[in-house]
């Protein structure tokens, strides 16, 4: 049994049909029960973070200076950690929607649902590439800097 999609750009010609096989679907089953699986223990990791944010600002701020091995506050450390979480959840957010998405499509047959599932996909892949590109450039920034530091 196929399922036909029709497409919803007027640039692509009417003649043409994407058709979503058998074996097409169990594919978008089995990855969208692992999305799944995994957007669950990003979910939980992202709760571990927040843990440790609290946890570390209490810790380090019952420190004294002479004790503390970081010259920081443990309101910066809970501050960085929760910062983390926020990143984190961001992209496991989208994935937890592809994955409810695509299930509800290959449940009921909607487009909707799979249109709504690639386009929680497409917006996964695109923060991760931009967060990509965020960190090549601080990892280039900080590579030149050290080269500088180093010539001093």
């Amino acid at each position: 049994m196929e399922t036909t999609v029709e497409p919803q750009n007027e640039d692509f010609e009417t003649t043409h049909q994407l058709k979503i096989t058998e074996s097409s679907k169990n594919y978008l089953s089995e990855t969208g029960k692992w999305v799944y699986f995994l957007a669950i223990v990003g979910f939980i990791m992202v709760g571990i973070f927040v843990v440790i944010a609290l946890f570390s600002g209490a810790i380090f701020s019952n420190l004294s200076e002479e004790t503390n091995p970081l010259p920081f506050s443990g309101v910066f450390i809970s501050i960085i950690y929760l910062l983390l979480a926020l990143v984190y959840f961001i992209p496991i957010y989208y994935l937890f929607n592809f994955a409810n998405n695509i299930r509800k499509a290959l449940d009921t047959k909607k487009t909707e649902s799979m249109d709504k599932a690639f386009l929680n996909l497409k917006y996964h892949y695109k923060f991760m590439g931009i967060l990509t590109i965020i960190m090549l450039s601080f990892y280039l920034v900080f590579g030149i800097g050290a080269m500088f530091l180093s010539a001093i």
